[in-house]
């Protein structure tokens, strides 16, 4: 079970709320919302009734639903290399109320392959009713979170390589930092990487460029949101 910190999710909440202040949505859907963790915060305005969180790591999801009984939690049993090595690669896209004010994915795309983050997303827009799409990304331009990302992992493991460097790089649409200090790049998809850690990096112009939208660049750590209107 990975039970996301509560006292993290501040970050992702104050981002959310400088692309959307969420104050003409009703409904709420928490893409690898985890426990729900955005819901224990006071300003936070989407009722409990009005929240759906889907995520792979069912325990985490029952603490939710033993938190927010009145929230809806659903789990999506799909592989994923970090959080649900034991899931199916050929998970079918769960059930969910197709009427979704905002739907939000926060540190969720940068830990799959591209193939996963397009086809998810595709679907996202065939199957709701929304006013948003919000989802994070990490830039191969994003100084500050490539910063972070690269000292953590150093105090972690003793070591990275520096993917600081990636914003030198013009060429590398798709960068997949993996074990033994290994990055692939501008490749599609990974379904024969194996691996225990998986963070993923975009030249968000690419992204643009696959699946529309804007990108917004937000909080002090600079995180570029792509943000998907109807």
């Amino acid at each position: 079970m990975h039970l996301y910190p509560v006292e993290k999710s501040v970050i992702s909440l104050n981002s959310l709320l400088e692309v959307d202040d969420l104050t003409s949505a009703t409904t709420f859907l928490d893409w690898g919302g985890n426990q729900g963790n955005l819901l224990s915060f006071d300003n936070f305005p989407i009722e409990r009734s009005n929240y759906t969180c889907v995520d792979v790591d069912e325990e985490a999801l029952n603490v939710g639903a033993i938190t927010y009984p009145e929230a809806d939690f659903i789990h999506y049993n799909k592989f994923n290399k970090v959080y649900n090595q034991s899931g199916n690669a050929d998970e079918a896209f769960p059930t969910i109320d197709t009427n979704q004010d905002i739907i939000f994915a926060f540190s969720v795309f940068t830990h799959t392959d591209f193939n996963e983050f397009k086809e998810t997303v595709l679907w996202m827009k065939d199957t709701f009713t929304y006013r948003k799409i919000i989802i994070s990304l990490i830039g191969t331009n994003s100084t500050i979170l490539l910063n972070r990302f690269y000292n953590a992992r150093v105090e972690r493991e003793g070591s990275s390589i520096d993917i600081r460097d990636l914003a030198n790089e013009p060429d590398t649409n798709i960068a997949y930092l993996t074990d033994n200090n290994t990055i692939i790049r501008n490749q599609m998809g990974a379904d024969g990487v194996t691996c225990q850690t998986f963070l993923t990096m975009y030249d968000t112009s690419f992204v643009l460029e696959q699946l529309g939208g804007t990108i917004q660049i937000v909080h002090d750590l600079e995180y570029p949101f792509l943000v998907i209107e109807p």
